[in-house]
């Protein structure tokens, strides 16, 4: 876990079927969470604070959802979307390719 200025969530924008992707979420310091659920856009959930790492099994533009509740109840959704490519030989080496 990342503690910054701002709650955010980072990861790929593009991805390959069957590799590991990486996601963080980074808590503002002072900020007391008391639930973070995650939501692969793949019909995949998890629980925690993260970081998390998840591999697809299906192709296409996938959007990662992530609730972070508040100790006071106040809740926050966080999205960032992720285009899942099919495996092609040689391109392994940009599993984690940004674009900015």
């Amino acid at each position: 876990t990342v503690v910054t200025s701002a709650l955010t969530l980072t990861g790929p924008q593009i991805g390959m079927l069957e590799q590991n992707h990486h996601f963080d979420l980074a808590i503002p310091a002072g900020m007391v969470v008391s639930d973070v659920t995650w939501n692969f856009g793949d019909g995949t959930t998890d629980s925690g604070v993260g970081p998390k790492d998840h591999i697809y099994y299906q192709t296409g533009n996938l959007t990662v959802t992530v609730t972070v509740v508040e100790a006071s109840g106040a809740s926050t959704v966080l999205k960032h979307a992720i285009n899942v490519l099919p495996a092609t030989d040689g391109m392994e080496c940009v599993t984690d390719l940004v674009i900015s």
